[in-house]
């Protein structure tokens, strides 16, 4: 499912970074002309650009307009920014513009340079090259949305880039109901940030105001309310980094038509209904399943199918962003998006008697989305609900390499999610799923005297969704090339290590547990003393775990901190040495809201045995909590290695 939300935020335009995937289309397929006369004209205002720049400012945005119009589905846009350096000249000089030609219709009203009292004219509709722009091709999604861009000539430093468009239409599966977001803060300052909306007076519109109490200035322009959020001198938002994945740091006004989930669950039930009847070929298959022993074995068949014999791949451009393929259509094809896969999984379970129901979820904004608006375009992602037994399940046929029972399937913490049926009024409640994350790595040593050689097996067992990501590991990548990354990986610890038996890997399905054995042997892996030193050392590291507790590069923040979540590892490890002074250590924990840490040392003549274990119990630190947070990764950190003392060898 692709969201096709239009957010009336606008970043830089930049150099494209574009996926080619069609030939460069024809400029016809762009209009210019004057805008249209219920847009309000907004003079563009210069004394900021009378300003010094400020350092490592390379444009200075004058003006961001944008005026919507619901009655005739338009959106008009006016921009204005100043050039101030060669960066800037490179990174501002093009105009990149993006739409649905399935739906929509570009303008362009003006294209123009201001310099010094002079006005040049910019726009030459020749030099426009409408692209097609796959920006998540890699994620195998092709959106069918097309990029407008023109390249401004002759631009200087000083120079004011000023131009403005409009876009009519809107994709027609969204029912002609109208949502969209009012920008209050940007990422960069902005000297005039303006939206202004005009509304049918005898339609409703609701709003939720986020982290902002701006209020719209009101009036009436006949039959159409005028709402404005004219707001001036706007300083720019600095982003901090390793925030968590919901977190929104961008303050707005949210608006839509629907006032409750029940009407946003009416608009998806009428996407959602299969009224296609069922294939010869499908029943046929759906017969198959029947023979198996219970709804438990169904489901699972069933859900195996739609991640692995039906390929993930998406084309949403126009009604296919948000209507669904019928299930028989995707069956025969074998291949679909996330919603396409949903709705013919939800249609097998039903033939087979299990109930199932859509249920949209948004995989960024998760549990927050309870406090959002409702709309039609709050969801990104689509899942099953499916009752098998008397047991809920919340199941993703777009998920690949699962195994292990209904139970134990992963997926993210989402939160919350739009199931739907008949009746739903409100978000449900997502529970945390099973198959939570869980890697054990167990080191064995045998450590011979300095000078000598080593050996070490190390046994990985991985359940959960780290089951199914090393799972997938094995079976995308040849062995060969697993064998060297590995190999290479451990020669960082032991410079002189060398594999001596093929890796073994084991996956018990069933159980969605996968074990890995490697074999190594590990030549001078002692590190010879210090000048004037008499001790050899040997450091046995935790590196499975060492991800998870590195220092965030920003400690002193104004924003919440975002940490691994969810994270189990176990690092083990058995030595037995040859000859060893070992150095006292004690064990060691760690409680901190977001994680657990905890280190065990056992020494017993020549054999030391250690354990570690790191366990995420959040997914964000507190703006208050991360000067704690950060002391106490830290100290776990510094207790990843221990070192072993021997007597140097005589020669």
């Amino acid at each position: 499912m692709y969201n096709k939300r239009r957010q009336f935020i606008f970043g830089f335009w930049a150099a494209l970074l574009l996926t080619m995937t069609h030939r460069v289309f024809a400029q016809e397929q762009v209009l210019s002309g004057p805008a249209a006369d219920w847009v309000a004209p907004v003079p563009l205002e210069r004394t900021a650009a009378q300003a010094p720049a400020e350092p490592g400012e390379t444009v200075r945005w004058l003006l961001r307009d944008r005026q919507i119009n619901d009655q005739v589905d338009q959106s008009y846009g006016h921009d204005a920014l100043q050039i101030l350096t060669s960066t800037g000249v490179q990174d501002a000089s093009q105009i990149s513009i993006n739409f649905d030609p399935s739906c929509e219709a570009l303008m362009f009203h003006w294209v123009r340079l201001l310099r010094g009292g002079a006005v040049l004219e910019r726009f030459d509709p020749v030099k426009v090259r409408v692209i097609q722009r796959e920006t998540e091709l890699e994620d195998h999604l092709f959106s069918g949305e097309q990029t407008a861009v023109l390249v401004v000539d002759d631009v200087r430093k000083g120079d004011i880039l000023d131009y403005a468009y409009t876009i009519t239409g809107t994709n027609p599966s969204l029912h002609g109901r109208w949502f969209g977001e009012v920008p209050t803060q940007l990422g960069a300052p902005v000297a005039r940030l303006r939206t202004r909306l005009l509304w049918p007076a005898q339609k409703k519109l609701y709003n939720k105001n986020y982290l902002t109490n701006v209020r719209p200035q009101m009036g009436r322009k006949g039959d159409l309310l005028e709402f404005v959020w004219d707001l001036k001198n706007v300083a720019g938002i600095n982003v901090e980094e390793r925030l968590p994945r919901w977190y929104d740091p961008f303050p707005k006004v949210e608006l839509s038509e629907y006032r409750l989930w029940s009407e946003v669950n009416q608009w998806a039930l009428e996407l959602f209904t299969n009224a296609t009847p069922l294939s010869p070929d499908l029943t046929s298959q759906i017969n198959e399943w029947r023979r198996l022993k219970d709804h438990n074995a169904e489901t699972l068949a069933a859900l195996q199918f739609a991640q692995e014999e039906v390929r993930y791949l998406g084309i949403e451009s126009g009604v296919n962003a948000y209507t669904p393929a019928p299930a028989s259509t995707v069956f025969e094809r074998r291949y679909g998006d996330c919603k396409d896969k949903t709705l013919m999984l939800v249609t097998v379970l039903r033939a087979l008697g299990i109930p199932a129901f859509p249920t949209l979820v948004n995989t960024v904004a998760r549990q927050t989305i309870a406090e959002h608006q409702p709309s039609s375009t709050e969801f990104d992602h689509a899942i099953v609900q499916a009752t098998v037994d008397g047991q809920i399940y919340y199941l993703d046929p777009t998920a690949t390499y699962e195994r292990g029972p209904l139970g134990g399937r992963f997926y993210p913490d989402y939160g919350y999610g739009l199931v739907v049926r008949p009746g739903t009024t409100a978000l449900a409640p997502i529970p945390i799923s099973g198959g939570r994350p869980l890697t054990t790595v167990h080191e064995y040593f045998h450590v011979g005297l300095p000078l000598a050689t080593s050996t070490l097996k190390i046994v990985t067992t991985a359940e959960g969704e780290d089951a199914v990501a090393l799972r997938a590991r094995y079976a995308t990548t040849p062995r060969d090339q697993i064998d060297s990354q590995e190999l290479n990986y451990y020669a960082k610890l032991y410079p002189q290590t060398s594999q001596t038996a093929p890796t073994t890997y084991v996956d018990n399905e069933e159980a969605n547990r996968v074990e890995i054995d490697q074999f190594y042997r590990i030549a001078d892996d002692w590190s010879p003393p210090p000048p004037n030193g008499v001790w050899y050392t040997f450091r046995i590291y935790s590196h499975n775990i060492d991800p998870a507790v590195r220092l965030p590069g920003l400690s002193m923040r104004e924003m919440p901190l975002g940490v691994p979540y969810p994270r189990h590892e176990i690092f083990q490890a058995e030595a037995w040495f040859a000859a060893a002074n070992f150095v006292p250590g004690d064990d060691q924990t760690i409680r901190n809201p977001s994680f657990y840490f905890h280190r065990s040392v056992n020494m017993n003549e020549r054999k030391l045995t250690l354990e570690y274990e790191y366990n995420s119990i959040s997914d964000v630190v507190p703006v208050d909590g991360v000067p704690e947070y950060v002391r106490q990764i830290g100290q776990a950190s510094d207790l990843l290695g221990f070192t072993i003392q021997s007597y140097p060898v005589q020669q």
